[in-house]
Order: C-alpha cells, then sequence, then structure tokens
C-alpha cells in the first residue's frame, strides 16, 4: 500500500506543480519575456506615507513619465520609496505597448510558490489516504481476528474434567 501511494505520489506531484506554477503565474506569464525594463522620472515629489507600524517595506505610488519601446511618453504612477524627489528616476517594467508591468522576478517567484504548495499539497493528501487506507485495513483485520476468535475460542476455553 505504501509503495502504491509513494509511486501515485511521485507520478502526479510533477504534473500537480506544473499546473500550479502555470495557474500562479497568471495569463500574462507568457507576454513577460516581452517586457522591458525602462526609466522612469518621477515628476512630483513623493508623498511621505501613512506611519504603519512593524513594516520597514513602505512605498508609495508617485507620478512619473517614461518612454515606452514604441518611443511615446507614458505617464502614470509607479511605487517609489516614501519622500523621492522630483526628477529621481527609478527602473519600471513596462509591455511593448509602454504600459506597466510586473517584473519578471515577481512571476518566478509566484511560480515557484505555485509548484511548491502544490507539491505540499499532494504530500498532505498522500499522508491522509495512507492515514485512512491503515484504518480501514485495521479495522478489516481486527474483524477478521475477531471472527476467527470467536470460531475458535469456545473449543479452547472448555472446560476439561
Amino acid at each position: 500500500m505504501l509503495a502504491g501511494l509513494l509511486i501515485a505520489f511521485l507520478a502526479c506531484t510533477p504534473v500537480a506543480a506544473i499546473a500550479a506554477s502555470n495557474w500562479a503565474a497568471g495569463p500574462q506569464a507568457g507576454s513577460q519575456l516581452a517586457n522591458h525594463q525602462v526609466r522612469a522620472v518621477l515628476t512630483r515629489a513623493a508623498a511621505d506615507p501613512v506611519p504603519l507600524r512593524y513594516s520597514g517595506w513602505v512605498h508609495v505610488l508617485g507620478e512619473a513619465r517614461w518612454m515606452a519601446p514604441d518611443r511615446v511618453v507614458r505617464t502614470g504612477r509607479i511605487p517609489v520609496p516614501p519622500g523621492s524627489l522630483a526628477g529621481q528616476t527609478f527602473m519600471v517594467w513596462v509591455t511593448a505597448a509602454g504600459r506597466l508591468a510586473e517584473p519578471a522576478s515577481d512571476v518566478a517567484r509566484q511560480r515557484l510558490i505555485g509548484a511548491l504548495l502544490a507539491v505540499l499539497c499532494a504530500a498532505v493528501i498522500a499522508f491522509i489516504a495512507f492515514g485512512v487506507a491503515r484504518l480501514i485495513l485495521n479495522r478489516c483485520r481486527m474483524a477478521a481476528w475477531d471472527a476467527a476468535w470467536q470460531a475458535t475460542g469456545p473449543r479452547w476455553s472448555r472446560r476439561r474434567g
């Protein structure tokens, strides 16, 4: 039983990991290869954030402009550190059309997390299946043992004499 569960786990886990990885990356994953990194210039000083306790990862959205790969100037709001000044430059990822995009590293991280969660879920399912099968087999074994004792027990426990 354990060998069968192990074989099923090893056969199904790679498929589940690949499917979860593709699902976690989303539909834009294939287009991430076509994204470009460009310089964005902050057009206004970034506002100070509302103070947050226990957070070292504070970013605010600042107005910026950048040149798209098709040579058209675009504007939008980009995440910048608090207190950034107008004229500062930041690198941003944009699509071929010039719209802001997620960095490729974020998509890779999403893929990795999706694959790891799929493997973890498969392991939990295999562990639960092993526990349920063991419980059922133990009950069947105990029922067979009880039936065997019911058949032979009276012959052994008769009083002789």
